[in-house]
């Protein structure tokens, strides 16, 4: 019967397990937990890791799955729990490279475990994910956060539109276009019913970050740039300069290119007002779409030539952007080197 019990944990904590930790969340002594771990090895069920002392896995998953089928749902719960609460403190001084893992058990305890502690420890390995660019790790991290934060009463709707942004954020980066403008367009709603109305345009502008289909125009962006936009009102603002520049672009094949121009001069004029340069860079280069024709080359290569200047490190998204858009220019001139080197 200890021998089941401790394997039963065992399998709960999944993955790599070692001694202490078992003894910790055992009822058993050091000793018992010794011996069992060392009959278990004996009889193949578990392996030591190579080169440590006290650390084992289960040496076949199916082993490890049919212990934790076993065990009934509210004593798994409870276990999770006990695991993710033992971790939480074990690994104090290091939590960052245990994120996932605690987050795991926190969400396997749910609803008996605290929902807030699962998105806490979502929303950190998501982010560390996302830093090192592990984008498609970071994505469903974030949804086991969303699903956890409809639990907390009462509800938190800042909580939600917070995380549902970084989704959006996150799957953009990931190339999954589609699910990144249902996840802004969730958070629009919120931030809309918050009155939050700069984080509408800031989520707006999430939303309609991909370009539409060369020669079509995405109406649902136009309709919520210019609701956005209204919601702004008509002061200088960073965030209004960004949403008319890109609304340009998305009318560029709709509205008259006099009208077209107009939109991306107030912006260029505002973000100009401003001495906002991140301002700036969108706005021109928004601008450089808007208003591409072959009668403004030359206005086209002086937009690159300041964007690039503005962008000080070649390796920023935007530069690399300039670039791109410097060597069709520079094609389109017949400046076939100059092409070449860009």
């Amino acid at each position: 019967e200890p021998a089941r019990d401790l394997l039963r944990i065992a399998s709960v904590i999944g993955g790599e397990f070692d001694v202490p930790f078992l003894k910790a969340l055992s009822t058993v002594s050091v000793d018992e937990v010794i011996a069992i771990v060392s009959e278990a090895e004996s009889q193949g069920l578990i392996s030591r890791e190579p080169g440590a002392i006290h650390s084992y896995h289960f040496k076949h998953g199916l082993v490890a799955e049919t212990l934790y089928q076993t065990l009934p749902k509210l004593e798994a719960m409870r276990l999770h729990l006990q695991i993710a609460e033992a971790m939480e403190g074990l690994y104090q001084g290091d939590l960052d490279s245990h994120f996932a893992q605690i987050a795991r058990h926190y969400n396997e305890s749910l609803p008996l475990g605290p929902a807030d502690r699962v998105v806490y420890f979502c929303e950190q390995a998501a982010l560390r994910a996302r830093g090192s660019c592990a984008y498609e790790d970071a994505t469903p991290l974030f949804q086991t956060a969303l699903n956890a934060a409809k639990l907390i009463r009462p509800a938190d709707p800042r909580m939600r539109l917070n995380i549902l942004k970084q989704l959006g954020e996150v799957s953009f980066a990931a190339g999954l276009f589609g699910q990144s403008r249902d996840w802004f367009q969730k958070a629009t709603q919120i931030a809309r019913g918050l009155g939050d109305y700069e984080e509408v345009a800031r989520l707006v502008l999430g939303f309609a970050a991909t370009p539409s289909d060369s020669g079509t125009v995405d109406h649902s962006r136009v309709r919520m740039l210019n609701e956005a936009l209204g919601l702004l009102g008509e002061t200088d603002n960073p965030l209004r300069a960004r949403l008319m520049a890109r609304l340009a672009w998305e009318v560029y094949w709709s509205e008259p290119a006099v009208l077209v121009t107009s939109l991306t001069e107030t912006a260029l004029e505002v973000a100009r007002r401003l001495q906002d340069n991140d301002t700036l860079i969108e706005v021109l280069y928004y601008r450089h779409h808007a208003t591409w024709s072959p009668d403004n080359l030359e206005e086209r290569l002086a937009i690159t030539r300041e964007l690039i200047e503005r962008c000080g490190s070649k390796f920023s998204i935007w530069a690399m952007r300039a670039h791109y858009l410097r060597t069709v220019d520079l094609l389109e001139l017949g400046n076939l080197p100059g092409a070449r080197e860009e």
